[in-house]
């Protein structure tokens, strides 16, 4: 009896977790709420004031493109805001390559600076920034988890400028190195 008593109390456990199981997958698949919405829109429009002025300060010619990057990226963010959800946010942020990434990228990047042909204090000063931004994109910062959105979010921009700057990097090399694939004699032009 006895036995019966403890069997039923742990399927009534097992019973009441599942219903929490079910319950917190379907939280995890609720759309953001307003609030949530808004406090998003503004962490992206201050990283695309924050991209504006890096763009300013680091235009050139056609490299120009590469650095609107960004803007395209966070203004589908912006677009999708009203359909996200954590379960999306599960999807997108599971494994974080970036660091391992930029293990491998470090030794390259050091390799173009010392026989870059151009501006070297140009393409330290992007490459740099690269790095900062990478750094500022791994520090862990911990929030409580109605806040949790928005820090990925912010992860999520700092490591797309920093991507972008390194993908600007290497433009810069290749375009004064002579190699880019679509430089010719008059600019711009496919081979």
């Amino acid at each position: 009896m006895k036995f019966d008593a403890i069997h039923l109390d742990k399927e009534d456990r097992l019973k009441s977790d599942d219903v929490k199981d079910k319950e917190w997958k379907n939280l995890r698949h609720k759309y953001y709420g307003e609030n949530k919405i808004d406090i998003i829109f503004i962490i992206y429009i201050i990283a695309i004031i924050l991209w504006a002025f890096l763009v300013i300060y680091l235009m050139s010619d056609c490299g120009f493109f590469i650095l609107l990057i960004p803007f395209l990226v966070f203004f589908v963010a912006i677009i999708s805001l009203s359909r996200l959800s954590l379960a999306v946010e599960d999807e997108m942020f599971e494994v974080n390559f970036l660091s391992t990434g930029m293990l491998i990228t470090l030794p390259l990047l050091s390799c173009i600076i010392a026989t870059y042909k151009g501006d070297k204090t140009a393409i330290i000063k992007v490459t740099l920034m690269a790095v900062t931004f990478t750094i500022l994109s791994m520090i862990d910062v911990w929030v409580p988890e109605k806040y949790l959105s928005e820090m990925k979010h912010i992860r999520s921009i700092l490591q797309t400028i920093s991507l972008v700057l390194i993908l600007y990097s290497l433009y810069m090399y290749y375009s004064h190195m002579g190699n880019f694939p679509l430089m010719t004699d008059r600019g711009m032009g496919l081979v």
